[in-house]
């Protein structure tokens, strides 16, 4: 597993983190496929995705700003390091954008940053989305690359969101740090994490400390739903702290892990059953035991899945009632490309 780099200062408690604003009057800024506007990326003039994400000088990004991404297809041949407190989203009432590239770290946001409404695919990456704190809402992560991670989350709120690595040695979601002056906690709440190796892969070294909250959440590995190991040196731990979530397999090594055993605290165990995962329809079928599992009191006020659909109560879905407990994706991947 990749350690997280810290960039931008070594990761602490997620107390310690917020979306802070500079004192500069905050700004949004505009990205669209092909686009190749100067800054400040105004409307009528967008930018492309690098320069509206990342771009210096007069103009440039600062702490506050929130850029707005039109949709279409950004073909991004390099990481994305996004080095202010901002909020990345997809244009509001169109389809969601859609990034696509390759680069060991695809898109990291280095400082707490809120993204939503998008869609990432990391075609050759070890790493696909890489957050230190701030919020990921309804954003969908592939990893096409052999033994990559599509997500790695640390001091993150993570909502109605999919982090998928079918590939031979992928894991959906990823958290390692390996010093004592690190440490990371982070929540998930109705998201559903696919991959080959593991769901979820956690591993604290050297007395770093990780910790998930996690929540109506759907966690399932080929190999294994649930890693999670230190090298039992002191002060290291990995807590996995679940609820009303999907998973049975897991692996464990060295001291100071705690995770909470499959089946309790309303946990499935029966593995999902998704509509067609290999071809990445993620929708649950008929007949899936995580169908009506959820626990509707951990829900934020307003909340709304992948599909925009209010988790509010009981739904309907292909005849039998449910309670919207897991998100209802609806991702279709041919020849690299997600389809709505």
């Amino acid at each position: 597993m990749g350690r997280a780099r810290g960039l931008f200062g070594v990761l602490v408690g997620v107390g310690a983190l917020g979306l802070g604003v500079s004192g500069a009057l905050a700004d949004t800024r505009y990205a669209a496929p092909g686009a190749s506007g100067a800054q400040p990326c105004a409307q009528s003039a967008p930018c492309s995705l690098s320069t509206a994400l990342t771009g210096t000088g007069s103009g440039g990004v600062k702490d506050g700003d929130t850029i707005v991404l039109a949709p279409g297809t950004y073909h991004q041949g390099s990481g994305l390091l996004v080095g202010h407190r901002v909020t990345i989203e997809g244009q509001p009432g169109a389809a969601r954008p859609l990034i696509v590239g390759g680069a060991a770290f695809f898109l990291e946001t280095g400082l707490p940053a809120d993204l939503h409404d998008v869609r990432i695919i990391a075609t050759d990456s070890s790493n696909g989305l890489v957050m230190e704190g701030g919020t990921a809402e309804r954003v969908f992560v592939a990893n096409e690359s052999s033994g990559g991670a599509a997500c790695l989350f640390y001091n993150a709120t993570v909502r109605d969101s999919v982090c998928w690595a079918l590939v031979a040695g992928g894991k959906a979601i990823v958290a390692s740090l390996d010093a004592s002056s690190q440490s990371a906690a982070t929540t998930l709440r109705n998201v559903t994490a696919v991959g080959d190796a593991a769901g979820l892969a956690a591993q604290a070294d050297n007395g770093a400390k990780i910790r998930f909250d996690i929540a109506n959440t759907i966690l399932s590995g080929a190999t294994h739903d649930l890693v999670a190991g230190t090298d039992s040196s002191s002060g290291s731990s990995v807590t996995l702290a679940l609820g009303h979530s999907a998973y049975a397999t897991q692996a464990t090594s060295g001291t100071g892990v705690v995770v909470t055993a499959p089946g309790t605290n309303g946990g499935v165990t029966a593995p999902p059953l998704f509509a067609d995962p290999a071809g990445g329809d993620l929708h649950e079928a008929p007949g899936s035991p995580t169908i009506g599992a959820g626990d509707l009191s951990v829900l934020a006020p307003g909340e709304l899945d992948f599909d925009l659909t209010p988790r509010s109560g009981p739904l309907i879905c292909n005849g039998p009632d449910i309670r919207n407990a897991y998100p209802a994706q609806y991702f279709r991947l041919v020849t690299g490309v997600v389809e709505a």
